[in-house]
């Protein structure tokens, strides 16, 4: 009786954690800026910092996003009225696309950075977007914007 319990009860978390594991594959953070203007906090995301694998959108918050280190997401967008900003020579890496929908020119300000996409993507939006030094390190770039 034990064994046939226990075997249910294995069979039953199996069961829940394929289902998490499934509901979590497509997900995304939102920029909240709860915290601060620090890209790299986990509070100021709604799913915690975006990883090579989790695309990064930014949203509307009293504090816009600043890279201040090494960065990574899968996808990046700057939704419309945002902002993000790059301060210093540092780097980020988009493992896909770029869509700037913000609202001004200034929606990503590249500094001294450099962008390095690492896979095909599309580089888009309603917005044009200035680049200081951008690198395609592998895959094929397609420009469905404007860039400097």
């Amino acid at each position: 009786m034990k064994s046939k319990f226990t075997r249910a009860a294995i069979l039953l978390c199996s069961f829940v954690l394929v289902l998490s594991v499934k509901s979590f594959a497509g997900i995304s953070t939102t920029w909240n800026g709860s915290i601060s203007t620090d890209w790299g906090t986990a509070g100021n995301w709604s799913f915690g910092v975006p990883t090579a694998s989790v695309p990064a959108i930014i949203a509307t918050a009293g504090k816009q996003p600043t890279i201040s280190a090494t960065a990574v997401c899968a996808t990046l967008t700057i939704n419309s009225g945002c902002t993000l900003t790059m301060s210093g020579a540092v780097t980020l890496t988009i493992s896909g696309g770029f869509t700037n929908n913000s609202s001004t020119s200034g929606g990503f300000v590249a500094g001294s950075g450099t962008v390095i996409f690492n896979a095909t993507a599309t580089i888009g939006g309603t917005q044009s977007t200035a680049f200081n030094n951008l690198t395609i390190s592998s895959g094929t770039i397609t420009v469905a914007t404007n860039i400097t």
